[in-house]
């Protein structure tokens, strides 16, 4: 089983323990359920000390959330991947009616789901005859409409979970399908886009680029008018960079206090948006044309196409601001380049990838390279969407991506932590 896995299992434990005792757990009772959790056979025994704190902020969340809401905190069933539970089913639907594709978090980021006993088998039936039309946006959009009411109705709980850290309290937010008009309202942002950046040093030593392995920008909404403010940093790159050709994602994170993630946006989301636009897609690193497969010679041609691109982006603008590329060059000790110029730090990159080199962590430099690369490729769309003036809409699809609001998303309750007192047992 993953960590991921006894995590989500380990959030069930203290969920369905707290809730069974209305949040009233006993200093015999709360020892207990460590011993559950963390003891010798328990469900997650390597848990270090974030994380068990973080599963007494997530019952915070929750908590927060039944109360506020007048919810009944016993009868609930509680599920993540059991083949008669509640997620897996809804999953099933959405997958087998509903034609969602690929990840799963595209539709509904959920990771746990709770649903009333007395109320599960009669959810289930309805579910499923409202959502066997024959036509499968339709049926997406049914199960989507009957999760609603069910969340509503404080029939059905499909929560996203995230870590809380150490200096943050559990709280809760509904997504947007579950919010007033009036938030919905106030969500609706005028973003302005700034701080582009694409370092082009590359650190010869360290087989990767002196100072960031990816592209980021900022998001920034300073709120008025009725509007939350929001402010995203937004980065291109990849999340393990194990293999050469590792496939980057886009990705966002809260500016501010709370640094909160929003989390990867789904692809085919952002590359239907490009062929709106007119663009082509930015293709995987592994099936780009001028990307060669692992361990082989970079073709002059293929240098070109890129050196050619970075010529275009160094004198672009996006939304009105020019890219940081910061000072291009081959470098090797010491903060000065030993030759100028992003040909430079291509060519050493270049190299470093058909030897199979590692960085000093022991990630693949072809994949600190042709992440940056395919970062380019983003950087440029984002140029030609702000040419057509589209870059403002994009920004909105982004988001929308990155939080899985998009019109097709499934409703969620997301449980977090922002930052506030220390732990305390609930």
């Amino acid at each position: 089983m993953s960590n991921t896995a006894k995590q989500e299992d380990c959030s069930i434990l203290f969920f369905k323990e707290h809730c069974d005792k209305k949040f009233k757990l006993s200093d015999k009772q709360y020892a207990e359920l460590d011993k559950k959790a963390f003891g010798k056979g328990g469900v997650y025994p390597q848990a270090n000390a974030t994380w068990r704190r973080s599963y007494d902020e997530q019952v915070l969340g929750l908590m927060n959330y039944m109360i506020s809401r007048g919810i009944t905190t016993t009868g609930w069933s509680w599920s993540r991947d059991q083949a008669n539970g509640m997620m897996n089913f809804l999953n099933k639907i959405a997958q087998q009616k509903g034609g969602v594709t690929g990840s799963l978090d595209s539709w509904n980021p959920m990771d746990v789901v709770a649903v009333k006993k007395s109320e599960e088998a009669k959810i289930k039936k309805r579910i499923m005859e409202m959502c066997d039309t024959g036509d499968k946006l339709l049926n997406l959009n049914n199960l989507n409409a009957l999760m609603e009411e069910y969340i509503r109705d404080k029939k059905l709980m499909p929560i996203s979970l995230k870590q809380v850290g150490k200096n943050e309290r559990g709280t809760f937010e509904m997504s947007s399908k579950l919010k007033s008009r009036e938030a919905r309202r106030r969500s609706l942002h005028e973003f302005t886009a700034d701080n582009f950046a694409c370092d082009l040093a590359w650190d010869a030593n360290a087989n990767e680029w002196k100072f960031a392995q990816e592209i980021s920008w900022d998001m920034i909404d300073r709120g008025g008018g009725g509007r939350e403010a929001m402010s995203v940093h937004v980065q291109g790159r990849t999340f393990q960079a194990k293999q050469p050709r590792e496939k980057p994602q886009h990705s966002g994170a809260a500016i501010g206090a709370t640094g909160a993630m929003l989390g990867k946006a789904s692809v085919g989301k952002l590359d239907a948006f490009v062929k709106k636009c007119g663009l082509g897609e930015v293709p995987a690193p592994a099936k780009h044309p001028h990307i060669p497969s692992p361990g082989t010679v970079w073709s002059d041609a293929d240098k070109k196409y890129w050196i050619d691109l970075y010529n275009t982006l160094k004198s672009a603008t996006i939304a009105g601001k020019r890219i940081d590329f910061g000072r291009p060059g081959k470098y090797m000790e010491g903060t000065n380049p030993s030759e100028d110029g992003f040909e430079a730090a291509l060519n050493e990159a270049c190299l470093a990838d058909q030897r199979g080199s590692r960085t000093k962590t022991g990630r693949s430099a072809g994949s600190r390279l042709t992440a940056k690369l395919w970062g380019m490729e983003w950087l440029h769309r984002y140029y030609m969407m702000s040419k057509k003036k589209k870059f403002d809409i994009f920004m909105h699809v982004l988001v929308d991506a990155m939080k899985k609001e998009s019109s097709t998303a499934g409703p969620f309750i997301k449980v977090f932590g922002k930052p506030g007192l220390t732990a305390r047992r609930y």
